[in-house]
């Protein structure tokens, strides 16, 4: 093989959060991440698999053991298959989680980028496919879809809610380490997944989930809790099915017939009007207005539109759930507290 192999695409410390807070080794900030990569047979030999199905989001969990069987059928050594080809069904979002556990390595050379495998790494990892673990990892997997769709629906919540809705999706009292673990350990809810004490007159003090990372969105988080507090309203009821956690298949109905008016226009773009609506749910100031504005630039839309547009923005905006309103859209909020 080729010595320039490219560059490691990963972050050191990703690299470090893995080896070290995940698998206990004490690996200095200095070590390449070239050594990293040698030593991590011996590592994930040592580790527990528990930790490991911890680590990993449940469909890449899933999606491992079929790259498994493919890469021992084909026989492959070095350079691993192209993750696009369709017939594997790879989501892009699955497979990244093995490249920042380092299953995989992504390497970029002149802008091109190339995927290896440890075929070491990919023998020992087949012991954590046993049916106990299999098992284990679908535990895992549910409680860990309803935190994502919890965190979805509010945004930012109060721990003691947040607890109480978990365990009533499974009518049974989950531990709390168990939890504190699955929200440390997994790679997708690390470092989403925040407790943000905030302290109110009197010195009453109380501590909220919330989906954000504190070090980038604070304002977000202390924005939501005000308004939140402030309106004095309760959760909207959590419902698990609503949300899951694939673009494609986030919309709601709601969504989809502002798609289609805005198709009309120009083809949309699934993340950019994924980006706006996220922009809708914080309920930040002057994001109604901002907003219309981005629509109206990026589909070119004209003024003799202008009305036509504005009722199918308004149907889309009021029934868009908002953090501030704790889950519920401006229409459901109207409905339940406004209505005569």
């Amino acid at each position: 093989m080729e010595k320039d192999l490219g560059r490691i695409d990963v972050r050191k410390d990703t690299m470090l959060f893995v080896t070290n807070e995940i698998f206990g080794e004490n690996i200095k900030k200095e070590t390449t991440k070239e050594k990293i990569l040698e030593m991590l047979p011996e590592i994930y030999d040592k580790a527990n698999p528990n930790d490991i199905i911890k680590m990993l989001p449940y469909n890449s969990y899933i999606l491992l053991e079929k790259i498994i069987k493919y890469v021992k059928e084909k026989q492959i050594k070095n350079e691993i298959f192209d993750i696009k080809e369709k017939k594997h069904e790879y989501s892009y979002i699955d497979v990244k989680y093995l490249f920042d556990s380092m299953i995989f390595v992504m390497r970029t050379k002149k802008d091109n980028r190339r995927y290896f495998i440890d075929n070491k790494v990919l023998n020992i990892l087949e012991k954590i496919y046993t049916d106990e673990n299999r098992k284990l990892a679908e535990k895992y997997g549910k409680i860990e879809k309803v935190i994502i769709g919890i965190l979805n629906t509010y945004g930012t919540i109060e721990e003691n809610e947040y607890k109480k809705i978990i365990n009533l999706a499974f009518k049974t009292n989950i531990k709390n380490s168990l939890l504190e673990e699955l929200e440390w350990k997994k790679l997708n809810l690390n470092p989403k997944v925040n407790i943000q004490p905030i302290k109110w007159k009197g010195g009453e003090k109380e501590n909220y989930k919330t989906k954000w990372d504190l070090e980038y969105d604070e304002k977000i988080i202390i924005d939501t809790i005000k308004e939140q507090k402030s309106r004095n309203l309760d959760y909207k009821k959590y419902l698990a099915n609503e949300y899951i956690d694939k673009v494609d298949q986030k919309f709601t109905k709601v969504d989809l017939e502002f798609i289609k008016y805005l198709e009309k226009y120009k083809e949309v773009d699934k993340y950019y009007f994924m980006g706006i609506k996220e922009e809708i749910e914080t309920g930040e100031k002057e994001v109604f207005q901002k907003n219309i504005q981005k629509f109206i630039d990026y589909f070119e839309l004209k003024f003799e539109n202008a009305n036509e547009f504005l009722e199918h923005y308004m149907t889309w905006y009021n029934n868009t759930p908002q953090y501030a309103l704790s889950g519920y859209s401006p229409k459901e909020l109207g409905e339940k507290y406004y209505k005569k």
